[in-house]
């Protein structure tokens, strides 16, 4: 079971189910960035590009306080990223899969997180993985011309500049779903399903 929470124009966070009553230990902000859920803790971005997680830390994804100069987080099950001004990154958590081990990347436009995935969008619109990447989730590594991604358990969505999207699943089942009738869209998720 995972937490869901969401991110007000006005800069404050409401959790919308808190399964591991992470509500009563979460401040009531007025200037968050950027959010994150992992599967038992929530990463906060705040507008002076520090980070600040509540939750589960028996992996050490919530140690983010020595974090600064950070523009946007991403939470794997029990990992944190975080992408810097400078295109570089920082991660901490479990790395169980190698999914943590992020530190010589640089040029980073973008970043999303699956299970035991980052997921790692570079300027030149190429992607990258660290972490897990068995059975068709390593072939998103292939895609160019890249202007979004999301990620959710094994699975990774892209956006292309042409506007068309894919999906590459590591799943055993290797069944992703179908894009072909998505088209005119402004934003986009991936979820896990439980």
């Amino acid at each position: 079971e995972f937490n869901s929470i969401v991110l007000h124009s006005n800069g404050t966070v409401s959790l919308l189910t808190d399964r591991y009553n992470l509500g009563e230990t979460l401040p009531n902000y007025t200037d968050v960035l950027g959010i994150a859920a992992g599967r038992k803790h929530l990463v906060i971005l705040r507008e002076n590009g520090t980070v600040e997680a509540f939750g589960d830390n028996s992996y050490g994804q919530c140690e983010v306080a020595g974090w600064s100069d950070i523009i946007s987080v991403a939470a794997g099950d029990d990992f944190t990223l975080g992408l810097k001004k400078d295109g570089t990154l920082v991660a901490c958590g479990s790395n169980s899969a190698g999914q943590c081990q992020v530190e010589d990347y640089h040029n980073v436009a973008s970043i999303a997180a699956g299970s035991q995935t980052a997921v790692i969008l570079f300027t030149d619109r190429t992607v990258k993985l660290a972490g897990y990447r068995s059975y068709g989730l390593a072939e998103v590594e292939k895609a160019s011309d890249v202007t979004a991604i999301r990620a959710g358990g094994t699975t990774v969505v892209i956006k292309k500049k042409n506007g068309r999207f894919e999906i590459f699943d590591g799943s055993v089942s290797g069944d992703p779903g179908s894009v072909a009738n998505l088209q005119n869209i402004s934003d986009f998720g991936v979820g896990i399903s439980c």
